[in-house]
């Protein structure tokens, strides 16, 4: 990745698929999780990023796979498989779904702790333009740069099972929060006053 320096943030939070549900006809998302069996059958959730040049998206992973398709511009990742967190620094900020990192990719050379933890890490880079799709597997620790402004469509899926298992921890932990049991004034989803 080149230096960049972040400038906006993405309008990500706003559910543009849940307000306009005619736009799902055109995504054609279950030709990218086509069922082979119940079993291997994927639930889907689906997220639109919208965003100017600039924009970074912190380094985290997700808990599901990611089926990652960018719709206008490009945009720059860096991925490391789960087998590198030693060397991401989990966060201990609460977002449901994601582990965050402490590492400011945008800040590098100011994080001396961080630096010497993922100078170590092993990872690969992808450049994402406008019709590519890329596959992100589930715990794939990633950060974004949007090179020009983007349009992109994030499709994450799970099998029943995994639903039935990790979602379920995810969903406990989640109540957790919300009744300021677990992480409440550390999270992503709480305006903080």
């Amino acid at each position: 990745m080149q230096s960049f320096k972040p400038t906006t943030l993405y309008l990500a939070q706003w559910d543009i698929l849940e307000k306009f549900p005619a736009l799902r006809k055109d995504l054609l998302i279950k030709s990218l999780w086509p069922d082979k069996s119940f079993l291997d059958r994927k639930l889907t959730w689906e997220y639109i990023f919208m965003g100017p040049a600039n924009t970074v998206t912190g380094l985290h992973n997700d808990f599901p796979h990611n089926w990652f398709c960018q719709f206008r511009g490009t945009k720059e990742f860096i991925l490391f498989p789960p087998d590198q967190s030693a060397h991401m620094c989990p966060a201990a900020k609460y977002d449901w779904g994601a582990t965050l990192s402490d590492i400011n990719v945008s800040r590098l050379p100011q994080q001396a702790r961080e630096l010497a933890s993922f100078e170590k890490a092993r990872g690969i880079y992808a450049r994402v333009e406008a019709g590519d799709a890329l596959f992100i597997p589930k715990r794939t620790w990633h950060s974004v740069v949007s090179r020009e402004p983007s349009i992109s469509l994030g499709m994450f899926g799970l099998t029943p099972y995994e639903v039935a298992t990790g979602g379920a921890w995810a969903t406990l932990r989640d109540w957790a929060h919300h009744l300021r049991l677990y992480a409440h004034d550390n999270c992503t989803c709480h305006e903080k006053k």
